[in-house]
């Protein structure tokens, strides 16, 4: 079942969106990116994730979500803890900031 979708909301469009959120980020213009967005959970695909940015340092890889850390397992710390240079994990983000991140990055894991 879906969440649903506000279709207005998502498609509206706003000039130099991609470009000011890969300055907020400090990501390179033209640097393809790789995100999910989920709690911090092996449900989630967290741990692939890691992997995928791992074995691709040349993309820059985005994780959104917060879990309160008394919920993360702990295999689940020690993997962010041991996570590449090349995933960024930005935490919660208000729906503006996602549709940023939506409408800037190349390819959206979900699972």
């Amino acid at each position: 079942m879906s969440n649903g979708i506000d279709y207005p909301f998502w498609n509206k469009p706003v000039k130099n969106s991609v470009r000011n959120f890969k300055n907020r980020y400090h990501i390179n213009e033209s640097a393809p990116i790789v995100m999910s967005v989920g709690h911090m959970i092996e449900r989630k695909g967290i741990t692939d994730f890691i992997e995928l940015a791992r074995k691709k340092p040349e993309i820059t890889f985005m994780w959104f979500g917060y879990t309160p850390p008394a919920l993360i397992p702990d295999n689940i710390k020690e993997a962010i803890k041991e996570a590449p240079d090349n995933l960024i994990f930005a935490g919660y983000a208000k729906k503006e900031e996602l549709w940023d991140a939506y409408h800037s990055c190349d390819v959206f894991c979900f699972k």
